[in-house]
């Protein structure tokens, strides 16, 4: 009679102790619950640049625009060169000394200021023109900026309440302490979910 009794308070002993094992607090369901959102989302890589892609796409228009602009103020100056070459000089004289010819150094003289007229213009036009592509790149990069920044605080919002929904729920089922010790523990998503006594 003796050793049932013996028997009987070791089966009850062991019995309440199992019964009454320390269920997790709200600080232990949340650090498993994070756990598990660290263990089952992709790995973060490093987020690109925001502005990278911007500064890419604009320093292209901003090449081209210079490389339209060079072949635009080459064809100026071949323009006025071949007008140059067209100049008729007077003929020297057969005897004596050549005498600078008035005519035809006027002639290219105005040849020369209207060409570098021609040429001043049109590198402002191309100037206005990287002038307006600086300006829409720097309001593209605080976009990119505002839009990333936007998108971070929105994962973590999300995150956030990820977790303070999955540890509601785990206090809600009573998960024991050393469940969440386990999952807080846990290397891998498998080793996680083998976490459940």
């Amino acid at each position: 009679m003796r050793a049932a009794i013996v028997f009987l308070s070791v089966v009850v002993l062991a019995c309440g102790i199992a019964a009454c094992a320390p269920k997790a607090s709200k600080d232990d369901c949340t650090a498993a619950c994070q756990k598990n959102l660290d263990l089952n989302q992709p790995a973060k890589t490093d987020a690109a640049d925001p502005t990278a892609a911007v500064e890419k796409e604009f320093a292209a228009k901003i090449e081209q625009v210079n490389k339209d602009k060079d072949a635009a103020l080459a064809q100026i100056d071949k323009e006025l060169a071949d007008k140059l070459a067209a100049v008729k000089e007077a003929k020297p004289p057969k005897k004596g000394k050549a005498k600078p010819d008035k005519k035809a150094e006027e002639a290219k003289a105005k040849l020369n200021t209207e060409y570098a007229a021609k040429k001043d213009a049109k590198a402002k036009e191309f100037a206005d023109q990287i002038a307006a592509l600086e300006k829409g790149k720097s309001e593209a990069i605080e976009n990119a900026k505002a839009a990333a920044t936007k998108a971070a605080e929105e994962a973590k919002a999300a995150r956030e309440k990820a977790v303070a929904e999955c540890a509601e729920g785990c206090i809600k089922a009573g998960v024991k302490k050393s469940v969440t010790d386990c999952q807080q523990q846990a290397a891998s998503a498998e080793d996680f979910a083998k976490c459940v006594k």
